[in-house]
């Protein structure tokens, strides 16, 4: 792997996000909670719908995934996420969490559909 002007910086950041993940983005946050759960990986929200996570180890070797949701949604991110990392072996189908199907309600607070990412992994 060819890294080396980068390689102490990136190694930095990583062990920072690692040890701190709450300082990342807030106690709550998915960004804060995956990196709690997910041995390896680091993850970052950004705006208008865009997602950056790495993950260290997976079968495949060290991963790094983008992810943008067109309409900048961040209902529609977070599931997509979530089932991201089930698709690179990172997360259980069954670890519970709260963005994995998210819940749609009207304005009467009535439960009238819910959000599932449909998605798949291409290799470039």
């Amino acid at each position: 792997m060819w890294l080396p002007p980068y390689r102490a910086g990136l190694e930095a950041v990583y062990q920072a996000m690692r040890a701190h993940p709450d300082l990342v983005a807030g106690p709550e946050s998915i960004d804060t909670v995956l990196m709690q759960k997910v041995p390896g990986l680091v993850a970052k929200r950004g705006a208008d719908g865009y997602y950056g996570m790495a993950l260290r180890e997976s079968r495949w070797g060290p991963v790094g995934v983008t992810l943008k949701v067109e309409d900048g949604s961040q209902a529609a991110r977070e599931p997509a996420v979530a089932r991201l990392l089930e698709l690179l072996g990172a997360l259980s189908p069954e670890e519970p969490l709260e963005w994995r199907r998210p819940l749609l309600k009207n304005v009467r607070g009535l439960e009238v559909g819910w959000l599932e990412p449909k998605l798949e992994l291409h290799w470039a």
